[in-house]
């Protein structure tokens, strides 16, 4: 939902009927503009499935039984490599790309980029933390100054989810590459330092 013709200041009141469970982005863009800090909100609608609505377009043909498939050792490391970048571009694509942009160059003066992060790629492992536990207050990312608000995820992403994002975001959009793993979330969720 987009409040850009909402002046700052306003208000309205809006109905939204969501026909799916799940957790949807609000971002106020007018707020951003005039304060040059964004106002993010989640909306997390729960309920009964409801698969007429949404499962037929998403569930495809049914995968064959795992006794019917044939085991491909060797291709088991470059599956889940895969499997991980395809998880972290969902989640990107759910969750950051609100802010982020979906090319990952941000909002200029609002939201930083991750695109050719100078942040980002000085300290990938510290991106845990931020992701766990938002971030606030002032930052510099490729010399230009950032004073907005980067929600906690860390109550609503699994270790497995964050550590595919940020390994996503890592070898996308020009940035140095590298991996972050579910054990390196672990311990940052429990209080270890990134190192």
């Amino acid at each position: 939902m987009q409040t850009t013709l909402i002046p700052a200041g306003g208000a309205v009141t809006v109905e939204m009927k969501t026909l799916v469970p799940g957790t949807f982005l609000l971002v106020d863009h007018s707020i951003t503009r005039a304060f040059m800090q964004g106002a993010l909100g989640q909306l997390v609608v729960t309920g009964p499935a409801a698969p007429a609505i949404y499962d037929k377009v998403s569930s495809g043909p049914a995968a064959p039984s795992p006794a019917a498939t044939p085991m491909a050792h060797a291709a088991a490391p470059a599956a889940a490599v895969n499997d991980a970048m395809a998880d972290g571009k969902r989640v990107f694509g759910q969750i950051c790309a609100a802010c982020h942009q979906g090319n990952g160059m941000g909002l200029p003066g609002a939201f930083p980029p991750l695109a050719m992060s100078d942040y980002l790629n000085a300290n990938p492992k510290g991106a845990i933390g931020i992701v766990l536990n938002g971030l606030s207050g002032k930052i510099t990312v490729n010399n230009t100054g950032y004073q907005s608000v980067m929600p906690a995820f860390g109550s609503q992403l699994s270790d497995d989810e964050i550590a595919h994002v940020l390994t996503y975001v890592l070898n996308n959009f020009n940035n140095k590459g590298g991996t972050i793993t579910p054990a390196e979330v672990k311990a940052v969720r429990a209080g270890d330092k990134p190192r």
